[in-house]
């Protein structure tokens, strides 16, 4: 999968899961999406669910919650994403004071 499907791929997950918000379709999300990749959905959506509303958050740790328990993404992947979105979460915060 090239960059621009990647980042396309991306996009389109993080928009669907906050449109629908069913997380069996995070199964899909992850079996689809290639390995090096998943760190970049993480932060994704981490980084959108702290811009949105207290549901979006909960929503997205839910999520975190069932990829972990069914080993859908890698402990390392989830810290690398969490890690990219805490590097910048003081301008996520004053963006969106909910963050």
């Amino acid at each position: 999968m090239n960059e621009g499907a990647v980042n396309h791929k991306i996009a389109a997950d993080a928009r669907e899961l906050f449109a629908v918000r069913i997380l069996d379709e995070a199964d899909f999300y992850f079996s689809t999406l290639p390995v090096v990749h998943h760190h970049r959905l993480v932060e994704k959506l981490v980084r959108t669910a702290a811009e949105g509303m207290k549901a979006d958050a909960q929503l997205v740790a839910d999520l975190i919650a069932r990829v972990v328990s069914k080993e859908l993404c890698s402990v390392e992947a989830l810290r690398d994403g969490l890690l990219s979105v805490s590097e910048r979460l003081e301008d996520i915060a004053m963006d969106a004071p909910n963050a």
